[in-house]
């Protein structure tokens, strides 16, 4: 199952990313003589559109196989198994699953709204104590 980014993000991204590129091209053609500054331009537009395809083809989370596992811009691919997690933990806008030796920080804020809902559904049917979940079964 793909946990899905919000496409509000994406497009922002797309944008912000085109912009820098577009303002780079003109510095190159409208600009006096090209320094090496104006180059920075594209660098800038190839980060936020290389990020926005990383986001188009990975998800945020990936659920397979009892195992969740993160993005590699935002968790480093770290990944747990469901049977693992011992506690979740909800901030204002953040899961933190949590097993014996590591935790995964989840942000509530990148996930698209379908996404959460099944995100949700999955850890709900996690079979913690009620002391150790916000989840209420």
């Amino acid at each position: 199952m793909r946990i899905e980014f919000k496409k509000n993000r994406l497009y922002v991204n797309l944008i912000i990313g085109i912009l820098w590129m577009s303002l780079g091209v003109y510095k190159l053609i409208f600009g006096n003589q090209p320094h090496w500054f104006e180059y920075s331009y594209f660098l800038l537009g190839a980060i936020y559109l290389g990020m926005v395809f990383n986001e188009l083809i990975y998800p945020y989370l990936k659920i397979d196989g009892g195992v969740v596992t993160m993005n590699i811009l935002y968790g480093n691919g770290k990944s747990l198994q469901l049977k693992n997690i011992k506690r979740i933990k909800k901030f204002s806008n953040q899961y933190i699953l949590m097993t014996d030796n590591n935790e995964m920080k989840i942000n509530v804020r990148l996930i698209d709204s379908e996404s959460l809902i099944k995100l949700e559904a999955i850890l709900k049917a996690l079979s913690l104590p009620v002391s150790h979940t916000p989840f209420y079964n």
